[in-house]
């Protein structure tokens, strides 16, 4: 008798490490499930939180003066904002597929998106030269703007080029990247303008009036640039700051 119940206590007692070891086991089971659950919601946190800095982090930003042009005075024929990359980023995708640049003035009132065509001043033997592509990479020009950058000469080329009554280019400025592989995205280091035609006189800006102008990327916050014109327009160039 004495025997058998030690017997009986043995057996008791293996079934008993059996099962702790059971339950150790499950519970290193969903200790890992929780923990591999825990890494995973961390780093689609992390994620998240990278994609909403860089949605709301500006993409682009203005590198100078924005200028405005009156070939007679008394009314606006052009204006000039200068971009660039913004610290912390590498490129910005300024195709005009993808990118839109929204106007709007306190006379004429908005258009949705007026980015028409895109193009690049480059510099050879004879001077500075300008080619402008429409959206789907067609050729719209090629002409000589002069042995220096002449912006006026780019808005005169534009012009007789495009016949909107009012539309927006983006134009790399002397860009060591090769014009010809149509390359629309703005680089850290390369410098743009945002140049705004306007053909018809219905929608040529006048003093004091206050025009704002978006450009937005595929990716980042808009960028907004809005300004007043000043009292007594003169012939020539004029710096809105």
């Amino acid at each position: 008798m004495t025997m058998r119940r030690r017997a009986k206590r043995g057996m008791v007692g293996i079934e008993a490490a059996i099962v702790l070891i059971a339950f150790v086991i499950v519970a290193a089971a969903l200790a890992f499930v929780v923990l591999n659950m825990g890494f995973f919601a961390t780093q689609r946190s992390s994620e998240v939180i990278r994609s909403g800095l860089g949605e709301a982090s500006t993409a682009l930003e203005v590198d100078g003066s924005v200028l405005a042009y009156s070939a007679l005075g008394t009314k606006v024929n052009y204006t000039v904002i200068p971009i660039k990359v913004s610290p912390g980023r590498s490129l910005v995708d300024l195709s005009p597929t993808r990118a839109s640049i929204v106007y709007w003035s306190t006379e004429t009132g908005s258009y949705a998106d007026i980015y028409v065509a895109y193009g690049y001043v480059f510099k050879n033997s004879s001077g500075y030269y300008l080619i402008v592509y429409r959206p789907d990479g067609t050729e719209v020009t090629e002409a000589a703007v002069g042995s220096a950058i002449n912006l006026t000469a780019i808005w005169e080329t534009l012009s007789s080029s495009i016949s909107d009554s009012i539309f927006a280019t983006v134009i790399w400025i002397d860009s060591n990247q090769d014009y010809t592989k149509k390359d629309t995205n703005l680089e850290l280091g390369e410098k743009a303008i945002v140049m705004i035609v306007y053909k018809s006189p219905e929608v040529q800006p006048t003093e004091y009036q206050t025009i704002k102008v978006e450009v937005k990327p595929p990716e980042g916050a808009t960028l907004t640039v809005e300004r007043t014109m000043p009292p007594g327009i003169p012939r020539g160039v004029i710096d809105l700051g």
